[in-house]
């Protein structure tokens, strides 16, 4: 299928002959550049004022917590390659552009930080918790290994048994393989009366409205989403240092932890 979909892409480029050519995420941006590189080394673009111009996008990467050691080796050693034959790279936060470029992804030179643009307006009128029990934590992401949610279960659970009387319980928004695994911790750690699964939701308003706190434990990130949604509703946020992460919440991804 990668290969179908890099000959897909080559065919294009040899059809439309673009000015630019701008990818986004990991597997999509190797294939798309590429099929760029061959377009501007062997095909049109290899003619004077022809060459189509290589932008790449990073909204996180995939290097920390996705795969194993030798595997994310020689995923780094395909980035640096294909970043040598980037015009220009852009992150969506500056601890995103520090960390690829400690990894000797691209120069210093080619690097943008572009923060996301996001509209927000429905989520800013919100009105705010009122301080009604049972307070609900809550995550709001893919169902995947990253993610980390076993952590946000587990930092629940400890509060449910050293604060009784305080009242607490937990959603969990989105979908993913991980599920049912997560389900039957849920079980496991007698969690299961006070957390909800709610698969997909599509009214985010709905879904920050039911929060007090909203929590983020994944093993890596770029720009968290989730978070800037909840603190556009004005929800506290409980959050892992990864990524982007202490840009949002401090300002300053040079302030001490």
């Amino acid at each position: 299928e990668d290969l179908r979909s890099f000959l897909r892409l080559v065919r294009i480029a040899w059809r439309i002959r673009p000015q630019i050519l701008h990818t986004h995420m990991a597997k999509a941006g190797a294939l798309g550049r590429l099929a760029g590189f061959l377009y501007n080394r062997w095909g049109p673009g290899r003619r004077p004022g022809a060459r189509a111009v290589l932008i790449h996008t990073f909204h996180g990467h995939v290097l920390d917590g996705y795969f194993s050691t030798w595997l994310s080796r020689i995923f780094l050693g395909i980035e640096r390659w294909l970043a040598r034959r980037t015009d220009c790279l852009i992150a969506v936060s500056q601890a995103i552009r520090d960390q690829l470029l400690t990894r000797g992804i691209g120069r210093e030179s080619q690097w943008r930080v572009i923060p996301l643009g996001l509209d927000l307006s429905p989520l800013a009128h919100l009105p705010l918790p009122n301080g009604s029990s049972p307070i609900r934590f809550g995550m709001v992401g893919r169902l995947v290994p990253v993610k980390n949610h076993a952590l946000f279960l587990d930092g629940l659970r400890r509060v449910v048994q050293q604060q009784p009387s305080l009242g607490v319980d937990g959603v969990i928004v989105g979908d993913g393989t991980l599920r049912q695994t997560l389900e039957r911790e849920c079980q496991r750690l007698g969690l299961d009366r006070c957390v909800r699964f709610t698969g997909w939701q599509r009214d985010l308003a709905s879904v920050y409205g039911s929060l007090e706190v909203a929590c983020l434990t994944s093993w890596n990130e770029g720009t968290p989403v989730a978070l800037i949604e909840a603190m556009a509703a004005g929800r506290a946020v409980v959050a892992t240092d990864v990524g982007g992460v202490r840009e949002l919440l401090m300002g300053d991804v040079d302030a001490p932890a």
